[in-house]
């Protein structure tokens, strides 16, 4: 119930209300704008920690969770 429906409600949240939670005074329109380091690293770190647990999740499991190595 947590890792499956909780986190990812929590996760999605975040990254929908991220435009309303930076505070700059600087207008938009700019993707990589030095004043927005912090909020696309933390945008860009949780996309990455997504793609790979979805990877692990669906290559590195044996039987009964257990992780194993593909090859």
């Amino acid at each position: 119930m947590l890792g499956g429906v909780v986190v990812p409600i929590l996760i999605g949240l975040f990254l929908v209300l991220c435009p309303f939670l930076d505070k700059s005074q600087g207008p938009g329109g700019r993707w990589f704008a030095r004043q927005r380091l912090p909020l696309n690293l933390v945008f860009v770190l949780i996309m990455a920690s997504q793609v790979i647990l979805i990877i692990v999740g669906q290559f590195f499991r044996g039987r009964n969770w257990s992780f194993m190595v593909p090859w």
